[in-house]
């Protein structure tokens, strides 16, 4: 499978839940890492929850020098192994439903209160560093990346796992977002 034409960065949907949130963290607790759970869905697409899945559709993996492609026999994605993005596209079928995305942290200067005159916030953008095939079978294939949050200055911080779990005949993406808090450094 050739991968699609690039095209404009796209936002994907997430239903995501955070064990536990940094808006319910203080600094002075002692947890320095922190796991999050995503599930990528295509909404505008019927979901197969009704039909029963069979097990004859198997996932097909295939590794270039530069990325990994996934086939579940539903969507194909093309994850690169190394820059800026976590998927570089995806298709349902052999249509591009999204694509170039990317893991953003924000940081503020101070914190968000009525009596604030100025905040100020900085992006850091996803950097992976390397991704590989975690494990491949004919039902589930897991892909993990590993990289850091990089600000334009060029400082790095936030390493991270990401894990990306594919099903046969199935849709949706689970991704297990994982990382190390190491600002005080």
């Amino acid at each position: 499978i050739e991968p699609p034409p690039p095209v404009t960065k796209t936002t994907l949907s997430f239903i995501y839940s955070s064990i536990p949130t940094l808006s319910n963290l203080t600094s002075s607790l002692p947890i320095k890492s922190f796991k999050s759970t995503y599930l990528i869905l295509l909404k505008e697409i019927p979901s197969s929850k009704k039909k029963k899945t069979t097990h004859t559709e198997e996932i097909h993996v295939t590794e270039s020098e530069d990325q990994l492609t996934i086939a579940t026999g539903k969507i194909t994605a093309f994850i690169p192994k190394s820059g800026t993005c976590i998927l570089d596209s995806l298709l349902y079928g052999n249509v591009k439903v999204g694509g170039k995305a990317d893991l953003i942290a924000s940081t503020q200067d101070s914190p968000s209160r009525e009596d604030a005159t100025e905040i100020h916030y900085q992006s850091f953008n996803s950097h992976i560093k390397k991704a590989v095939i975690e494990q491949q079978g004919k039902i589930r294939t897991t892909i993990k990346l590993e990289g850091v949050q990089q600000g334009k200055d060029g400082r790095e911080w936030l390493p991270f796992t990401l894990r990306m779990y594919f099903y046969a005949g199935n849709e949706q993406i689970k991704v297990v977002h994982s990382f190390i808090y190491d600002g005080d450094q």
